[in-house]
């Protein structure tokens, strides 16, 4: 009799685990397929609501067929644990007796069921099925080259699915269970195969007994992870912690931070890809994370995967600082008292005294080439050699990983000059927001149960499909500070008219598209808000050299110091509007990271974002 999760959400992902046992023959008996059956359900029961469990305990043929028909499409991952050999799996019989079933025929069926990532084949020698199945069409199998100990067999499944459950991607939840298989034989194969009792024992065994295969062009569904299926991809990350929340839950030009990782929405996808090429034991040392100008890089690391690190991790957040370069920069992560080391001696020194991983973000990297330093003019060569001295040996490498951030149009140089210095990475590329992100983003303070007592926001339905479909409609359009400044608007105009229950609708949109919700038209009106109060400034063409100033040659945003914005003598300084324009209406267009005013001369001006430099 079938045994189906009690929680099940409409449509969502199930896995369906078959489980058959030998009755008539006690020698055949798997005294732990009971306990693997009890102790899969209960690794699986905190991901209930996201993915339901559907247990066979005495799985028939038709009980499973039943299965996959009844839940059509829904089947990601079939697990089978019983006896079975190259050709044939052997379930129960609807009188209690021994069914062969052919394993060709099961493939052909198998292969036919469109959701189907895994197939699972926890028995005896399933290596030849494996090919079957994989040539039927199934993208992916775990199975057996020879007979497994019980117990053995139960530890890896469980093992398995706890990477699974907690959002580990396929091939990393497979490497674990692997890796904790080899730990507890103590690096005995022999031990961990099944050997009957009345058999002379065989030569020792020397071939990992299981293996874990991709059809051929499906190669991709190693990535595939248990949240992201079930539509909530920051399931099993850590959570982020409590803050006190910010007046409003939408951020206009300014970027998040860590303090604003709770109201930070429609990234999820990317948060946990990043989250696993950082922490999954088998990933390169050194990621390249890049994405096109206002894209939202730098909020996605401050918001979205610094918080959900720290705690097991240290993480340190650099920006490449010009007067130091790449690798001088690099060097201020580690303890001040490892400083004197070599980089990597620095860095392992560090992770043993803070006894956790060094995770080390290495912001701006393009610098090299947008703000060279005329005293190192081949400043990324000799990085990329730096990277190779500390990442080279693999068992005697940091623990902790290295993120490269740096915009897309450089990727293919930083790229080259990597591989030429053959250092291990992996690369994320970071794209515009997508439809469902921007929904996301919108909705976010509304689904979250602490922001929506706290905000109190509603949001009418269908409003947010209309509002990123119009974003979206310009392929060009910069979609995260577009939607930010939007969204901070229409909180504004909400809150201006019911404080205590403010709400988005149709009419209130509608009103502000009027008006253009744009980076043009918001440029265009910030600039009619300074020629009411300054027209002198905009007329005399003082604003537009005033961007043009924070705007380097190739498109990007610059900061500069007060003394070079305002010099001493300056009519801007000397003239009776000066405070409104170093301190007033002009830091709406100019001013996007933290809270500077232009009120110090000595302070550095934060440029505009890149999505507004050109």
């Amino acid at each position: 009799m079938p045994v189906a999760s009690s929680s099940e959400a409409p449509g969502s992902p199930v896995i369906l685990a078959a489980f058959s046992n030998d009755h008539q023959d006690a020698a055949n008996y798997l005294r732990n397929l009971s306990e693997e059956a009890r102790r899969i359900q209960a690794v699986l029961e905190p991901a209930v609501e996201l993915c339901p469990l559907v247990l066979l305990p005495n799985a028939t043929l038709d009980e499973i067929l039943d299965a996959f028909q009844k839940y059509r499409n829904r089947v990601v991952v079939f697990h089978y644990a019983g006896h079975a050999n190259g050709f044939e799996l052997l379930l129960e019989s609807a009188s209690g007796g021994v069914h062969h079933v052919g394993a060709q025929g099961l493939a052909t069926f198998l292969g036919q069921q469109q959701g189907l990532q895994l197939v699972f084949l926890n028995g005896c020698s399933t290596e030849q099925q494996a090919e079957a199945l994989l040539n039927a069409g199934v993208g992916c199998v775990i199975a057996t080259t020879q007979s497994i100990d019980d117990a053995v067999a139960t530890d890896f499944s469980s093992r398995f699915y706890k990477g699974i459950v907690t959002g580990a991607p396929l091939q990393s939840a497979y490497a674990e269970a692997a890796g904790s298989a080899q730990a507890a034989s103590g690096g005995s194969i022999d031990r961990l195969i099944r050997h009957k009792e009345d058999t002379v024992r065989p030569v020792v065994a020397s071939r990992w007994p299981w293996l874990l295969k991709f059809k051929p062009g499906a190669e991709r569904v190693a990535q595939w992870s248990l949240p992201e299926a079930a539509g909530d991809p920051l399931f099993g990350l850590p959570t982020v912690k409590r803050r006190d929340l910010p007046e409003s839950p939408y951020r206009h030009l300014y970027r998040f931070e860590e303090p604003h990782a709770e109201i930070f929405f429609g990234r999820g996808r990317e948060v946990r890809e990043l989250y696993q090429r950082v922490t999954a034991p088998d990933s390169p040392p050194v990621v390249l994370f890049y994405g096109p100008a206002g894209v939202g890089k730098s909020s996605l690391l401050d918001a979205g995967l610094i918080p959900r690190l720290a705690g097991p991790h240290e993480v340190r957040y650099l920006r490449r600082e010009m007067e130091l370069n790449l690798g001088e920069s690099l060097r201020m992560a580690f303890a001040p008292e490892f400083r004197n080391l070599s980089r990597r001696d620095a860095w392992i020194a560090t992770e043993k005294q803070l006894q956790r991983p060094l995770v080390i973000v290495l912001d701006q990297v393009e610098e090299a080439f947008t703000k060279p330093h005329p005293q190192f003019p081949d400043e990324l060569a000799e990085f990329t050699q730096l990277l190779r001295r500390i990442f080279h040996a693999p068992d005697n490498r940091p623990r902790g990983r290295l993120i490269l951030g740096f915009r897309k149009e450089w990727f293919a140089e930083i790229d080259e000059r990597l591989a030429d210095a053959q250092v291990p990475r992996s690369r994320v590329f970071l794209e515009r927001l997508t439809r469902r992100g921007a929904m996301e983003a919108i909705t976010g303070p509304v689904d979250d149960l602490r922001l929506a007592t706290h905000y109190k926001l509603t949001v009418e339905p269908g409003l947010p499909d209309l509002i990123a479909d119009d974003l979206l409609a310009d392929p060009e359009t910069p979609v995260a500070p577009t939607l930010q400044i939007l969204l901070t608007r229409m909180w504004s105009e909400a809150c201006r008219i019911d404080r205590e229950h403010p709400t988005f609708d149709t009419d209130l949109y509608q009103s502000l598209h009027r008006r253009g919700i744009m980076l043009n038209d918001f440029l265009n009106q910030q600039t009619e808000m300074i020629q009411k109060r300054l027209s002198h400034a905009v007329d005399s063409g003082f604003l537009l050299d005033l961007l043009e100033f924070h705007t380097t040659p190739i498109g990007t945003s610059r900061d500069e110091a007060g003394e070079d914005l305002f010099p001493t003598g300056s009519i801007w300084v000397a003239g009776p509007d000066s405070s409104a324009l170093r301190g007033g209406v002009l830091v709406n267009v100019l001013r996007c990271r933290g809270n500077r005013s232009l009120d110090s001369t000595t302070a550095r001006h934060p440029g505009p974002l890149d999505s507004r430099a050109p």
